[in-house]
């Protein structure tokens, strides 16, 4: 685990599979050789490398070679059920999250509720209230409720982008974090391997950023970990689609071009290029006026046309303005640093500006920025400038 750059959990799979290979467990799948706690300790370790080997194939999308590891650790313990009982819970998320990624969640509550129930099983025979309350919860993320982040909202989430998706980039993406938010990633790996890319320069970019996305995504990422909503595009889609109805989907009555440039600025100020551009794409799909569809478009165009790095260094900026100026001053400043989406952004929570301002900036932003004058200067269609030097 010894790496030359700073890493989350790193597993030297050769390595490990190396020193597992070395030992000698000569005794252990005896039964008439007696086993002290101290002997069951070790093999308990010996379960936690297997398991976290397991997770790495997961992470890096190789199930036979995770199934392998989980039959290793099973071996050790063939002579001890008392103890390997206890191992169970743990072993359970592992063999869910394979039978998720191979079958889908449906299958993999099926397989948990049923491994809750031998866990409990074993609980109530040994009288053991701790392993209880582990199996309850695992039981608990089978059946789940719909304020927990069980299979049953997975399974939600998978119907409702089944039904909406256009065979698009962006939507496979967003399905794809419905899989990372799960800790699924062989499911991640499946539908990023079976995405359909046009041969257009802007789809193979987005493509590649997504396959570079996912890498980093599962690199930086604790074993065994989900991806938070709030990291994700789904937080963008959810904070501005109406749920009130279950026929169609719309969105909510108050929500603009501007307040969805808005959230994907908030995603790319935390380095979630992917995230920012999916859930913009994706939205725009829902946006009746062409013009406010058509900006967001645009951004995505200017962010993939960017150094990633550059974007997210705007992205921050802006942010971090934001909380320290009015709306009126963090365009102006996005204008005059050639940014007119997120001068756009900025003005569309000013009050000082007009409905007909805001139609202009929709119809040419990047113009309507080069020409924004010094505070002071403002007219007409650039009289919100005036609010940065005491207005007139």
């Amino acid at each position: 685990r010894v790496t030359e750059y700073p890493v989350v959990d790193a597993v030297n799979s050769a390595r490990g599979w190396q020193l597992m290979e070395s030992y000698r467990f000569t005794g252990v799948m005896d039964p008439t050789i007696y086993k002290c706690d101290q002997a069951v300790q070790l093999l308990k370790n010996y379960v936690s490398a297997y398991h976290r080997l397991a997770y790495h194939y997961l992470a890096i999308g190789e199930p036979d070679s995770v199934q392998m590891a989980l039959d290793r650790a099973e071996q050790l313990f063939i002579t001890l059920p008392d103890a390997w009982a206890e191992v169970l819970p743990s072993r359970a998320r592992i063999i869910a999250n394979l039978v998720d990624g191979l079958y889908g969640p449906e299958a993999a509550s099926d397989t948990l509720f049923i491994l809750a129930e031998q866990s409990l099983e074993a609980a109530r025979e040994m009288g053991d209230q701790e392993l209880m309350q582990f199996s309850l919860a695992i039981a608990n993320m089978a059946t789940g409720t719909d304020v927990t982040f069980s299979y049953r909202r997975k399974m939600e989430y998978r119907n409702l982008f089944d039904i909406i998706d256009n065979g698009s980039i962006p939507f496979a993406w967003m399905k794809l974090e419905v899989s990372l938010m799960f800790s699924d990633y062989l499911g991640a790996w499946n539908i990023l391997d079976n995405m359909e890319i046009p041969e257009d320069t802007y789809s193979v970019k987005m493509a590649e950023l997504a396959r570079n996305t996912l890498e980093n995504i599962l690199e930086d990422s604790m074993i065994g970990a989900g991806v938070n909503i709030y990291d994700t595009g789904l937080f963008v889609f959810f904070e501005s689609i109406d749920q009130s109805t279950s026929i169609d989907l719309d969105l909510k009555e108050n929500v603009s071009a501007g307040n969805i440039i808005d959230g994907m600025i908030r995603l790319a100020s935390k380095d979630h290029i992917m995230s920012a551009i999916s859930a913009g794409l994706v939205l725009a799909e829902y946006i009746e006026d062409e013009t406010e569809a058509r900006i967001i478009n645009e951004f995505v165009l200017r962010i993939l046309e960017d150094d990633h790095e550059v974007t997210r260094e705007w992205a921050e900026w802006y942010m971090i303005e934001e909380n320290r100026v009015s709306p009126e001053a963090l365009a102006w400043m996005a204008a005059k640093g050639g940014r007119p989406f997120l001068m756009y952004a900025a003005l569309s929570k000013s009050s000082y500006v007009s409905e007909s301002t805001i139609s202009e900036i929709l119809t040419d932003p990047a113009s309507y920025a080069g020409y924004v004058p010094d505070p002071g200067n403002g007219a007409g269609r650039y009289s919100w400038v005036n609010t940065l030097d005491g207005g007139s």
